[in-house]
This record gives structure tokens, sequence and C-alpha cells, in this order.
């Protein structure tokens, strides 16, 4: 599982300070790939918005998700960040590159071919996008991919 944070002591030193921070998070975990199912994604998912509801962050949590799923809590997040000081969005799953462009892969995208599958995930540059036009001053974006197509970097991070 991802680490979220260091030690119980830093995390209960936080919370006494952040109590009041308003921090909201998106964390989805694909498994359920046509073609290559993983171990790890879920749970992954789930250990990191536990971990982020215990730091006071108000989770939007999905489980192999559809492409429709996750473009709309992705737009239930975007609409969420009005109030937030700090924005997180969390990846388990399949990730790839097509044409220098980063993907996230929903359980039923199209590997069928480039186009195919290009259209039918979710494009991180969205995902950034979403997050630098939010009015919460500071972004967190983390990704654990196994790459699919073209290799993605195993652990990506995007802060504000």
């Amino acid at each position: 599982m991802p680490k979220v944070c260091a030690t119980d002591a830093w995390r209960r030193e936080r919370l006494d300070k952040d109590d009041t921070m308003i921090k909201k998070a998106l964390c989805i975990g694909n498994v359920a790939y046509t073609e290559q199912t993983l171990a790890n994604p879920t749970n992954d998912a789930r250990d990191v918005a536990g971990q982020l509801k215990a730091l006071g962050f108000e989770c939007i949590e999905l489980a192999d998700a559809t492409i429709a799923n996750i473009q709309e809590a992705l737009k239930r997040f975007s609409e969420n960040l009005h109030d937030a000081e700090v924005g997180l969005f969390f990846f388990a799953g399949h990730g790839m590159q097509i044409d220098g462009d980063n993907y996230l892969t929903a359980f039923n995208t199209d590997f069928e071919n480039e186009l195919d599958a290009k259209y039918s995930c979710l494009p991180l540059n969205q995902v950034i996008e979403t997050l630098e036009r939010g009015e919460n001053p500071t972004s967190i974006i983390a990704c654990t991919l196994t790459a699919k197509i073209d290799a993605l970097s195993s652990l990506a991070f995007f802060c504000r």
C-alpha cells in the first residue's frame, strides 16, 4: 500500500493543527480489466481513502469504474474544490502513454487500437486542469500505475 503519512505522531500533530482545513479527495482503483486483471489497485485506493479520511479528507471512492463513472466522479470532485484548501486525486490501475500524452484507464477501456483506447480513457491532463482550475491552494496527484501499451512512470506526482 502507498504511504499516505510518515508516522502516527505526525498524523496526530497535523490533525490537531488542521482540523478546520477543508480537504477533498477522489480515489479510484481499477482491477477488473478485460485483458489483464490486476491484484491490488482497489485495495490501494480503499487504503489510501481510509488514511485520507483519518486525516480529515472528504473522499469520493470508486472501484472498477467505467469511463462514464470516472468522468462523473471527476465532475463532482471539481464542483467540490471551490471551498477546499487541499485537493487530492489518487488513481491505481492501468495507465498508458499515447503520442506523448498520459491516460488513466477505466475498466471498460477499449484496447483494440490506440485511437479507441485514447478516447475511452481519462486524460491525465484533464485531472491536472481540474485541479488547476479549482480554487484550492494545494493540489496533489498520486498514481500507482501498471503500464498498458506504452510505459508510464510507476508513481507520478503533481503538486501546486
